[in-house]
């Protein structure tokens, strides 16, 4: 048995106690330098922990300045089992390995040493009972085998060393737990602070960043009809941002997404520089991503889509890791879901308060014609047309002259259709400025062009799941009509200024009293959006075609009327109701129902007589007005003040002068309850539109009521 020297045993006595003192890798990389002999052949130590779950080992070595001036250099990092003598030293279960290192062995630690001059490592084993923790290193400069007792100085400090490295294994476990569960705490309450789905985002994104060695993240959303995804991606802040306002969607098939909504399990890659399964894999791969983790969005019982966690670490997770990110997945899965719920009812509010909005402004005004009346054939064949196409969501388009009712056939086929409990919304394309239009169907975002100061809900998203009646559909510019076209083919559109795709299952009713093929000719109307919404044609009758209606008409005219003004009419002249049934009615109904409404408003009794016809007369200065006195009513029962004659100009200056008569009795108010449109049965916008096409203006404050 070889004898220790005093000297020897002092220095082990030294080492021991310098070593009990250590609490990390390189405080024990330093007692271990201290202990070796102070001979020039000794130029290195170091020490490696084993942690065997990872198949890693952090190693920490120190050496002297390489040449004089230089500084002393230092190697720290984290290598692969296989990179290390670790392998050797569990299999041979020897007590210590020797290496030249100039004998042609590759491997990026002895690469690292071997660029710092040494030609000489000794590993020695340092172990606990039953199991290797870790080892010590001291690396030579010489080619020659160091001497026996050298080599067994260096053993014993692997045995004295192996408890010290036990600690710093078990503090690093520790610390990662630590870090599992402030990850966890901090995950979720960050992201339950708010329920916008962006700023939950951010948040999971600021903790996803003190992930380690964590590269990017997704969370990838799976769209409704299940066959794409939306990945909201992000990188630390020390790297390149890559997240898009609106990410486009990537088709689900074929995707690591589709395999964990599938499956509904974590999945984890291999390397990807050695293995690629999922489209998407090549290119993570190209960004320098290594490895990734999938974990599903499970919320409530669905799959929303994964959390994608990518790694620049080329080591496999600990299930451990695998545990930590499951339930991140699972806090943000249910936070997300949060979020959406919030916002669908948000959007459904603001929904329901634009409808109800538009819904005031509806019973506000008194619908044009009440309900259907009459039972002429034609207009018996148009009831006939309602009640087949109403129970089918067929898109409808109705036609007919001015004033024949083609509003009051989309209530009645919305009424008896399968979304009779939704709204049915009514645009007058003709009544829109054309610059305006394209916001009023689809809405705007804010700050889509200069007054747009907030968003709006456009007349698609209003409709959802009910109807949308677009009167005057032949009057919408050009441009308007291809977007249109696109919501019929597929339901989808954009709001003004923005770039999220919406979608609506509206049902579509049109209605025109041009002539569209003509207007498809003259290169007005797409020929295609034709095509598509004329799928189910009505064709409403005009009037003179169902002269035996006229009388019902009038009798439902005058009830409405009665209830309206306040008063008491119990017949009506017989006489005149011939009259009324003789004529031509180039107004239709509409005009049928002013007729009937200006004789009530000079009717002082019970039976309503009409009022004179002055079609014929010339109008006596210095104000010609349509009306005729009471007295002249009551005794001169004739046709009605609108009857047909070559003046074509006639009715609207009729028209215009009713409206200047009521404007001044308002005093020029238009608005209110005693406004000049409560007056006249209509909307105020409609009033004014009207006003404006025919070039009324309101009175001056000096003028006086006639």
């Amino acid at each position: 048995m070889t004898s220790r020297s005093p000297e020897h045993d002092a220095r082990l006595l030294a080492a021991a106690e310098a070593l009990a003192t250590c609490g990390d890798l390189p405080a024990l990389v330093r007692a271990l330098a201290e202990a070796l002999p102070d001979r020039p052949a000794c130029v290195a130590t170091g020490a490696g922990v084993h942690n065997p779950e990872r198949e890693l080992v952090e190693v920490h070595i120190c050496g002297p300045a390489p040449a004089a001036g230089a500084a002393a250099w230092t190697l720290s990092e984290s290598l692969r089992q296989a990179e290390t003598d670790v392998p050797q030293l569990l299999s041979a279960g020897a007590g210590w390995l020797s290496y030249d290192l100039h004998d042609g062995r590759r491997s990026a630690l002895y690469d690292a040493l071997r660029d710092k001059g040494l030609r000489r490592v000794i590993v020695a084993a340092a172990r606990l009972p039953g199991h290797l923790v870790g080892f010590v290193l001291a690396g030579f400069d010489g080619e020659s085998e160091p001497e026996a007792t050298l080599r067994r100085r260096i053993e014993r400090l692997g045995h004295l060393a192996a408890p010290i490295l036990w600690v710093c294994s078990l503090e690093d476990r520790f610390a990662r737990g630590d870090r599992r569960r402030d990850t966890l705490i901090e995950l979720y309450n960050t992201i339950t602070t708010s329920l916008s789905f962006r700023d939950v985002l951010d948040s999971a994104r600021r903790v996803f960043d003190r992930l380690g060695a964590h590269a990017a993240s997704a969370v990838c959303l799976v769209t409704d009809d299940q066959r794409a995804y939306r990945a909201h991606r992000h990188r630390p802040a020390d790297l390149v941002a890559t997240e898009e306002a609106e990410p486009e969607a990537c088709p689900l098939a074929g995707s690591v997404v589709e395999w964990v909504m599938r499956r509904g399990r974590t999945y984890h890659s291999e390397e990807l520089a050695q293995q690629q399964e999922f489209a998407g894999d090549a290119e993570l791969a190209r960004a320098g991503v290594q490895r990734y983790v999938a974990a599903p969005l499970l919320a409530r019982g669905r799959n929303l889509g994964a959390l994608l966690l990518c790694f620049d670490d080329p080591h496999p997770p600990l299930k451990i890791d695998l545990w930590l990110f499951d339930n991140i997945a699972l806090q943000l899965a249910l936070t997300i879901d949060n979020a959406a719920i919030h916002d669908q009812v948000r959007r459904l509010s603001d929904r329901l308060q634009e409808q109800n909005v538009y819904l005031r402004e509806e019973i506000q005004s008194q619908h044009n014609f009440g309900e259907i009346v009459g039972r002429a054939p034609a207009i018996r064949r148009v009831l006939e047309d309602i009640e087949r196409v109403a129970r089918t969501a067929a898109t409808v388009l109705i036609v007919g002259e001015t004033g024949v009712g083609k509003d009051l056939v989309a209530r009645a086929i919305h009424a008896a259709g399968r979304s009779a409990d939704q709204p049915m919304v009514k645009v007058n394309c003709a009544a829109i400025p054309e610059g305006t239009v394209e916001s009023e169907l689809f809405g705007h975002e804010r700050g889509a062009f200069t007054s747009a100061v907030e968003r709006r809900i456009g007349r698609f998203e209003l409709a959802i799941n009910g109807t949308l009646f677009l009167d005057e559909i032949g009057e919408l510019p050009l441009a308007v009509q291809a977007k249109l076209l696109r919501v019929l083919q597929d339901g989808e559109f954009e709001r003004v200024g923005g770039s999220r795709t919406l979608h609506t299952n509206a049902r579509i009713i049109a209605a025109t009293n041009r002539d569209l093929l003509k207007a498809v000719e003259g290169g007005t109307f797409r020929r295609d959006l034709y095509y598509r919404l004329n799928v189910f044609p009505i064709r409403v009758p005009p009037l003179r075609e169902r002269r035996d209606d006229i009388s019902a008409l009038v009798e439902t005219f005058v009830s409405q009327f009665n209830r309206r003004m306040g008063k008491n009419v119990t017949s009506i002249d017989r006489a005149w109701i011939e009259t009324l049934t003789r004529r031509d009615w180039p107004g239709n109904i509409r005009e049928l129902r002013h007729v009937i409404e200006r004789s009530m408003i000079l009717c002082d009794g019970p039976c309503l007589r009409g009022e004179p016809d002055r079609a014929n007369e010339t109008p006596p200065p210095p104000s010609p007005l349509p009306f005729a006195t009471p007295a002249a009513t009551a005794s001169t029962p004739v046709a009605g003040a609108l009857a047909p004659g070559p003046d074509t100009t006639r009715l609207d200056a009729v028209e215009a002068e009713h409206i200047r008569r009521v404007l001044a009795q308002t005093a020029g108010v238009v608005e209110g309850p005693r406004g000049a449109a409560r007056l006249l049965g209509l909307k105020p916008s409609t009033l004014r539109f009207r006003m404006k096409r025919l070039g009324v203006t309101r009175p001056r404050p000096d003028e006086s009521p006639p």
